[in-house]
């Protein structure tokens, strides 16, 4: 009954990993099937499963449970080889990007609802949370168009370009109106492009989701003809980078016009010839042939991402094409402006990403639509698809469609 409180000192009692908390909606996901599984309150994705007490009765519960969120099965094998969220999701979603995602997936194809085609704007992941939202949407088919790559466009990866691949692939499936469209995060500027061109072709559009998407240019609409006449004799490419490098200047001085509202008339028009002088010399040296920039800062942080490699995977190809993803997607995004576009919109936000979204509840969207419903949702921008917070994002969609259904 006496204790070698020495032998004891020596134990190798181990200790739990500094809790990391999940990058991606995928690792939400997992971390919430997780903790339900084992009976813990917080799972971080360097935590082991089976040093949690899992086992493998419980592994093959929780390997169900992710299959049903991917859509895909997950070996039993899979989980002893990547036994941590961190691991278990990088591996997955390298098979993911190098099988790639199909055009188009009809989700509860056949209900007798009408259908809702949602652009999912999951770089990380593959949509894979759209398994679980279309159940949550109601009885009605969920039309998810997938996150393109520059390969599959074909040409350089503008958000025109996307726009023209999803809106085949949705025809293929859904011949006729009327449409009603959504997207996330970039998606969003993808659906709004889609719905555009869709009211062009004479089709109606009964409704227009956007999920945390920022019309970041919407106020420089009345440029768009201008940029495409000075860039018009720039490579493709190139183009795309003086756009976007432009309109974030444009974005960061009319921040700065409250200052040089207050200049004289002579100052003031000496700023705006430096101004257009450096632009043009710009595209005169990205035409010639200027490398291709780093993932901007702002990129990330739009993102919620600090160090996007770890979080798509390490070293090798797959983590590289990924990381190729986010670049052309958020360069996409700087160079987009959008257009007019004659409907309502209904935005959902989230809160904890736009802290000051006070000063402007439509994130620029009511420069583009003459009706624009905003909606903010507890979250942060990934925290909106992840596991525990569908449910609640669901529930303020689907308002929306509801609400395009009384509308005569």
């Amino acid at each position: 009954g006496k204790i070698d409180r020495r032998a004891l000192a020596a134990l190798d009692v181990g200790q739990r990993p500094e809790l990391v908390p999940p990058r991606n909606a995928f690792e939400e996901a997992v971390a919430d099937i997780w903790a339900q599984i084992l009976g813990v309150e917080r799972v971080g994705i360097r935590d082991d499963f089976f040093e949690l007490g899992g086992h493998s009765l419980l592994a093959v519960r929780m390997l169900a449970e992710v299959e049903r969120v991917r859509g895909r099965r997950v070996p039993l094998a899979t989980l002893f080889e990547h036994a941590t969220i961190e691991s278990l999701a990088r591996h997955l979603a390298s098979s993911a990007h190098a099988e790639g995602e199909p055009g188009v997936v009809v989700l509860q194809d056949g209900a007798p609802g009408r259908p809702f085609a949602f652009v999912h704007g999951d770089i990380y992941g593959g949509g894979w949370y759209c398994r679980r939202l279309a159940p949550l949407l109601g009885n009605a088919p969920l039309i998810v168009l997938p996150t393109l790559y520059p390969d599959r466009l074909g040409v350089p990866a503008t958000i025109e370009a996307m726009a023209t691949v999803h809106l085949a692939e949705l025809r293929r499936v859904q011949p006729k109106g009327p449409y009603r469209l959504g997207g996330y995060c970039h998606g969003g500027l993808i659906a709004l492009e889609m719905a555009r061109r869709l009211q062009a072709d004479g089709e109606t559009v009964e409704r227009l989701v956007l999920v945390d998407s920022t019309g970041m240019n919407a106020r420089f609409h009345a440029l768009a003809p201008l940029l495409d006449g000075v860039t018009r004799r720039l490579r493709p490419e190139a183009r795309i980078e003086w756009r976007a490098d432009a309109l974030a200047q444009l974005r960061y001085y009319s921040w700065r016009l409250r200052s040089v509202r207050r200049m004289p008339n002579g100052a003031r028009l000496r700023w705006l010839a430096g101004v257009l002088r450096r632009r043009l010399g710009d595209g005169q040296r990205a035409d010639a042939g200027r490398a291709a920039t780093p993932t901007p800062p702002t990129a990330r942080a739009v993102l919620e991402v600090d160090d996007p490699a770890a979080v798509l995977g390490g070293e090798g190809p797959a983590s590289r094409l990924r990381e190729e993803v986010l670049h052309h997607v958020w360069r996409a995004q700087g160079a987009y402006v959008p257009r007019r576009f004659r409907g309502p919109i209904d935005l959902v936000w989230s809160r904890q990403l736009w802290a000051t979204a006070g000063a402007d509840p439509t994130r620029g969207w009511s420069a583009v639509s003459p009706a624009v419903r905003a909606f903010g949702l507890d979250a942060t921008h990934i925290n909106l698809v992840a596991y525990h917070n569908l449910p609640a994002l669901a529930e303020r969609i689907r308002a929306c469609l509801d609400a395009a259904e009384a509308t005569p």
